[in-house]
C-alpha cells in the first residue's frame, strides 16, 4: 500500500529477524530483499554483525518510491519479492515471495491501515485554492466585509464564547462555494477487486468529475478546512463517512492534552502499525462519550458532506451530522487530522491534481 511506504512504515514485512543459536558474535551476515516491478527491481542490502538472540530488521527494509511503476499502477498487481540471507559467502536462506501492490489511490479500511486515511487529505491540490477563491466572496458577504479573509483560529476570543461564530463564517463559506460554484453530485464506489480496498478521489477529480462519494467529500472538506488552518476531524461510522471542525483552537489543546495526559507520544509513534487503537490521532469507539460531549458543548461541529450533492444548508448538514452520531453502537472512530500532521502523517504526492498514479478511478 503506498500510504503506508509513504509513511515510512516498512510495509514489506510483518516480521523479518534473525535467532542466534550459539553465545557471541556473529559476524558478515547479509540480508537481500528485492522487490521485482515489471522491468525495474528494487534491492535492498545490508550486512551486520548478529550479537543479541534475536534481531529483528523489518523496519528498515525500504522501497524506493519513485518507482515510475508504483507511482502509475491503477490495478492491483501481483509481483515477488526476492529474500536471501548471506553468512560470509556462503547462502543460509533464499526464498521468493508473491506480493500484491496496490494503486496510490487505493486505501484499505482495516485496523492496520485505516491509520494512514489522513494522508489522503490533501490541502496542496491544486484546486483546493481554487475553492478558497471562491469562499472569498461569499466569506465577504456572510461577514459582510469585503476585507475580510481566512485567517482561521486568529480572530477568536478565548474568554468570548460567541466569537467561535468567526470559525462558522469561515466553513460556511466554503461550504456555500462547492455547492453553488462547483455542481457535485453523489455516486457509488466503483469496484475495487480487493478486499475492503477502497479508491480515493482527489479533490481534483472530485470537482472535474463533478462526483464522489461519502469519503470523498469527507476528505475534499478536510482538505479545505487544513487549507485555512481549520481543524478537520472525519466521523467515521458502520458504513458511512464525514467530516466536522473544531470551532475552538484552545478546547482542541484541551481536550488533546487531556486524551494524551501520561501517553509518550514517541513510544506510539514507534509503535504504529499492528492496530488503529496504537495511532493517536485515531479516537476508536471507546471515546464515543467524549467525543459527543464536545459536540454536545458546541466546541465540536460534525458536517453531513453528503450535504455537498443534495445543494442542503450548511447549518442543515451540522443538524444531519449531529444526528449521525445519535448511535454509540454505529459510531466507529474519529480521525484527527491535524494531530496527524503533528505525528508526521503526509499527504500523498499529487501530480496533476492525481494521487501519483495515471488511473481516474476511484473508490468511497
Amino acid at each position: 500500500n503506498y500510504s503506508l511506504l509513504h509513511n515510512d512504515s516498512g510495509g514489506l514485512f510483518e516480521t523479518l529477524e534473525f535467532r542466534k543459536e550459539k553465545e557471541g558474535v556473529l559476524p558478515d551476515v547479509g540480508v537481500h530483499v528485492e522487490l521485482f516491478l515489471g522491468s525495474e527491481s528494487h534491492p535492498y542490502s545490508a550486512t551486520f554483525s548478529l550479537t543479541d538472540y534475536l534481531t529483528k530488521v523489518d523496519d528498515k527494509i525500504k522501497v524506493p518510491l519513485t518507482s515510475s511503476i508504483i507511482r502509475t499502477v491503477s490495478e492491483p498487481m501481483r509481483t515477488s519479492l526476492y529474500v536471501k540471507v548471506t553468512v560470509g559467502n556462503k547462502v543460509v536462506r533464499q526464498e521468493t515471495h508473491r506480493v500484491t501492490l496496490l494503486p496510490a489511490d487505493e486505501w484499505k479500511d482495516t485496523d492496520a491501515d485505516r491509520i494512514w486515511l489522513p494522508s489522503f487529505v490533501l490541502p496542496r491540490d491544486p484546486i483546493i485554492e481554487t475553492i478558497i477563491d471562491r469562499a472569498q466572496r461569499h466569506l465577504a458577504t456572510l461577514s459582510d466585509d469585503h476585507k475580510r479573509g481566512f485567517d482561521g483560529y486568529q480572530s477568536i476570543d478565548p474568554d468570548d464564547p460567541e466569537s467561535l461564530a468567526e470559525i462558522d463564517l469561515q466553513v460556511q463559506s466554503i461550504w456555500a462555494a462547492v455547492v453553488s460554484d462547483f455542481g457535485i453530485q453523489y455516486i457509488n464506489p466503483p469496484p475495487s477487486y480487493t478486499r475492503l480496498g477502497q479508491r480515493l478521489r482527489t479533490p481534483t477529480q472530485i470537482v472535474r468529475g463533478g462526483r464522489g462519494t461519502c469519503i470523498d467529500l469527507a476528505l475534499l472538506l478536510c482538505a479545505c478546512l487544513e487549507y485555512v488552518e481549520i481543524y478537520p476531524v472525519i466521523f467515521l461510522l458502520e458504513g458511512h463517512a464525514f467530516a466536522g471542525y473544531w470551532r475552538s483552537e484552545d478546547r482542541y489543546y484541551e481536550f488533546k492534552q487531556g486524551r494524551q495526559k501520561g501517553v509518550d507520544s514517541e513510544t506510539m509513534r514507534e509503535s504504529i502499525g499492528a492496530t488503529t487503537e496504537q495511532a493517536p490521532w485515531i479516537l476508536p469507539s471507546d471515546n464515543y462519550a467524549e467525543i459527543l460531549n464536545e459536540v454536545n458543548s458546541g466546541f465540536l461541529y460534525p458536517l453531513e458532506t453528503v450535504g455537498f450533492t443534495t445543494h442542503g444548508s450548511f447549518w442543515e448538514a451540522i443538524e444531519e451530522g449531529v444526528d449521525n452520531l445519535r448511535s454509540r453502537s454505529e459510531f466507529h472512530s474519529l480521525i484527527d487530522i491535524w494531530l496527524a500532521r503533528a505525528e508526521f502523517i503526509r499527504p500523498l504526492p499529487i501530480i496533476d491534481g492525481v494521487i501519483a498514479t495515471r488511473g481516474a478511478n476511484s473508490h468511497v
